[in-house]
């Protein structure tokens, strides 16, 4: 699509969106604010989150109800993370109506994928949207993509026959420049579809769930496919943990590097990877912490819609506080552990993660059981796990007994096993497939 097209449109969009300030504008300051020294930044984060504090202490019920537990303003960002009240999901869930501002007439609504249970659906201020969007546009600049670029979405989508075919729909897949292709039908007999596809559209860059881009290519692989129009600047991966060897095989297939983006529904984008490699948090957008067990906790410093302030989303990080070497400030994410129920819970209460099993699938290969395993998942409940597999090539009842011998050396001794093979692992409704589910 022509550049000043498509600048035409998004400069419409945006106007209609009742943005107070455009994401355009604000991309010019985070190109500079990228640079600026951590005082500069926890200065201009502090003064956003006490004037957030006190907007919404007097506009929502829920804060309002807890005003007096709430010693505001705060002096650094660190008495802050001290004394203010956590909040988790269950308070979201069982306060959603009081969380909201009446006093915002124009919100947006986001929604989590409730691949951990019940969605949660927020509510977002327009500054705090202008703020997520310029975010993005900020993060893909540094891979060389345009805002006019073509891209393809590998992603799960349940779109209804009435909606794809309304004007707005069209008009607004037009201008996206993307397209879209659905993970729940991306098997061995559509991968040729797939892939005429995206050859015929040829887009500049392509993202979507890990495990969507990593089946793409993976199924790619497994019948000689490679771009010969395409030339992808980068592949953008989201909502799932990266896996060395997923990056290694995208990486590949694809012939560009994976690039590691991290944040949720409810809050926005809370990192993207650089060229260097490196995770940088958006600051300027959200107030990424830890607690001494390594919990995310997250504030949309903007979002006076429905606000999430100090909110521990269940996942497990760890921040650097080191630089990475392509000059920018910001703060870094070193690790994504994935989410809390993500990890094995042992019979004496520790955890371990769920990447064990990874590993123990990886260990076939030492064993001349390579390509036995095409796919897996375990669900555990209690001392139980149930262990779905479906089979590869090479499968045989090898392949059963080391997987039992090494999860009990690594787990427990007693705990029990089922191993289950099975045609195929289902993806979540929302598309994303979760190696690992811990059930109460």
């Amino acid at each position: 699509m022509n550049k000043y097209v498509f600048k035409t449109y998004q400069s419409i969009r945006f106007l209609y969106k009742n943005f107070p300030i455009s994401p355009l504008r604000l991309l010019k300051r985070l190109r500079k604010s990228e640079y600026w020294n951590r005082d500069q930044m926890e200065s201009f984060q502090l003064e956003k989150l006490n004037k957030l504090i006190s907007d919404v202490k007097a506009s929502t019920v829920y804060f309002n109800e807890r005003a007096a537990e709430i010693n505001d303003p705060y002096r650094t960002i660190e008495e802050f993370k001290n004394e203010f009240p956590i909040m988790t999901k269950d308070d979201i869930r069982g306060h959603e109506n009081k969380l909201i501002n009446t006093n915002l007439k124009v919100t947006h609504t986001h929604s989590t994928s409730g691949s951990t249970g019940t969605p949660i659906v927020a509510k977002i201020s327009c500054l705090a949207q202008s703020y997520r969007l310029a975010g993005i546009m900020r993060f893909y600049s540094w891979w060389g993509i345009e805002q006019n670029d073509k891209n393809a979405l590998v992603w799960g989508f349940k779109e209804t026959k009435k909606a794809k075919s309304g004007v707005f729909f069209k008009i607004k897949k037009k201008f996206k420049n993307r397209l879209d292709l659905n993970v729940f039908d991306l098997n061995d007999e559509t991968i040729f579809q797939f892939y005429n596809r995206i050859e015929q559209f040829i887009p500049a860059y392509i993202r979507g769930y890990t495990s969507g881009l990593y089946l793409l290519a993976e199924l790619m692989e497994k019948h000689n496919l490679r771009f010969e129009k395409v030339n992808l600047k980068v592949a953008i991966v989201t909502g799932e943990i990266l896996y060395p060897y997923q990056r290694d095989l995208i990486e590949m297939v694809f012939e560009c590097k994976v690039a590691n983006e991290y944040g949720s529904g409810e809050c926005g984008l809370y990192a993207h990877e650089c060229p260097e490699g490196s995770m940088h948090i958006n600051e300027e957008s959200v107030l990424l912490t830890t607690d001494e067990n390594n919990n995310a906790i997250v504030t949309e410093i903007h979002n006076n819609g429905m606000p999430l302030i100090n909110y521990v989303n269940t996942d497990k990080i760890q921040i650097s506080n080191g630089y990475c070497k392509c000059g920018r400030t910001s703060r870094l994410i070193e690790k994504i552990d994935g989410r809390a129920t993500d990890f094995i819970l042992t019979a004496d209460g520790s955890k371990k993660s769920d990447a064990l099993f990874y590993y123990i699938i990886a260990e076939l290969d030492d064993i001349d059981l390579a390509e036995s395993v095409k796919q897996f998942k375990i669900i555990q409940k209690n001392n139980h796990f149930l262990f779905q597999i479906v089979k590869g090539e090479n499968y045989n009842d090898r392949v059963a007994s080391y997987i039992e011998n090494r999860m009990r050396e690594e787990i427990g001794q007693d705990i029990l096993i089922n191993i289950q093979t099975v045609e195929e692992i289902k993806r979540d409704d929302s598309g994303k497939l979760r190696m690992f589910v811990r059930e109460n």
